[in-house]
């Protein structure tokens, strides 16, 4: 499992809900960003560095894909940016443009030494817990030689030059 740091996390929050001081009684001590009871977890699945997003708008998708073994896919291009986490299974990849993958650590905890980018063209490899960051207007192919499905959850900004999502099949996520 791959932890995220107190620290980190706090500000996460503090981010996302803001700075405020939170108490929960008169004898209670403020809780701080990042504290959390015994009960909470948080599960660090990927992360990756990027050219400047869109202004906006732009439409964001979360959403899995399902490789059965024997399965391949063409990566169409868009001008999307995608982090694609690998949640079980091994996917063969081949892409036009360099490629900026995560492999965990044996530890379980990684950080940004743990980032390979692999060059436009090479074949590499994504196993569980492994994420990999596609850069905007990439196409290339993902296969699975494997025995199992390979499992993909990818989260994608996609901006909205015109205000309007395209509408074909290839955009329209299948799970």
């Amino acid at each position: 499992m791959r932890k995220i740091s107190i620290p980190a996390l706090g500000a996460i929050f503090a981010l996302l809900f803001g700075a405020s001081t939170v108490t929960a009684q008169d004898s209670t001590p403020p809780a701080r960003p990042g504290d959390f009871d015994e009960r909470v977890s948080v599960e660090f699945i990927g992360f990756g560095e990027t050219g400047a997003l869109p202004p906006g708008p732009a439409y964001i998708q979360l959403f899995r894909i399902i490789i059965e073994p024997g399965g391949n896919v063409e990566l169409p291009e868009y001008p999307s940016t995608a982090l694609a986490s690998i949640e079980s299974g091994t996917v063969a990849l081949t892409v036009d443009a360099p490629i900026t993958v995560v492999k965990v650590p044996d530890d379980g905890e990684f950080g940004l030494d743990d980032q390979e980018v692999f060059p436009a063209g090479e074949e590499f490899t994504l196993e569980e817990d492994d994420s990999a960051l596609f850069p905007p207007n990439v196409q290339g192919n993902a296969r699975n030689d494997g025995n199992v499905d390979v499992s993909i959850l990818v989260a994608n900004v996609f901006p909205l030059d015109d205000g309007d999502f395209p509408e074909d099949d290839a955009s329209t996520p299948v799970t």
